[in-house]
């Protein structure tokens, strides 16, 4: 694998070092994510006016909606149309609702795909692609080319952390136990496994003492017989 300057690594700890940076970065994008676009879900519902680039389009679009149908936002939004009949408050509890479940579910893939649990960063994966989808179709003119390139980002990032995840498996397969790590050899195995490695080790450690001690009785066998 080639290293930041073009060199091979041949080392699989330095590999799996690598691919795990990656498999962490697709996560620290995907929880700044998450928070970025619960700010910019508040801001808006205080009418801070202001916005994070760095945000999921669909949550903080069904919370405009909601507010624009039910005559909560600032008067500008509504100039030119006059005699607008404005939805229940209710309708806005219901689109914050989905907001709010689209975004607890970005962060349960954050949560749940530590550890190497890389089912739930696929699942984000496919949710980010959802909402990439649904930025052309309420996203703004204005907004869309940055928000095009942020969204590409970070779905680069998810896939490169999925792909990463997908190597340190074949890593783990490649290794023998004595290159691997022994703390993850350990984890994966039975709790019979485990006994029989630890009797295994004392088997050796017994027969490397008996062997060390036959090896001092000889030595003073001999030295005796030079003395004598």
């Amino acid at each position: 694998m080639p290293n930041l300057f073009g060199n091979f690594v041949d080392d699989p700890r330095m590999q799996r070092q690598a691919l795990m940076s990656k498999y962490n970065a697709a996560r620290i994008n995907l929880i700044a994510v998450v928070a970025f676009t619960a700010i910019n879900m508040i801001t808006l519902a205080f009418g801070a006016g202001s916005y994070f680039l760095i945000s999921a389009n669909l949550p903080y679009m069904l919370t405009f909606f909601g507010m624009y149908m039910c005559g909560m936002m600032p008067d500008k939004y509504y100039e030119g149309s006059e005699g607008m009949v404005f939805l229940n408050k209710s309708f806005f509890a219901v689109t914050l609702t989905f907001s709010i479940l689209v975004l607890a579910l970005l962060f349960l893939c954050w949560f749940f795909s530590r550890r190497g649990k890389v089912s739930w960063l696929k699942t984000a994966l496919a949710l980010f692609i959802i909402d990439s989808i649904s930025m052309f179709i309420f996203g703004s003119a204005g907004m869309l080319v940055l928000d095009v390139a942020f969204h590409a980002w970070v779905i680069v990032v998810l896939v490169m952390g999925i792909k990463a995840h997908k190597q340190i498996m074949e890593l783990k397969k490649s290794e023998s136990p004595i290159e691997g790590d022994f703390t993850d050899i350990t984890d994966e195995m039975s709790t019979d496994e485990e006994d029989s490695l630890e009797e295994m080790l004392l088997e050796e450690g017994e027969s490397d003492a008996t062997n060390l001690t036959a090896s001092h009785e000889e030595e003073q066998e001999e030295k005796s017989e030079k003395n004598a």
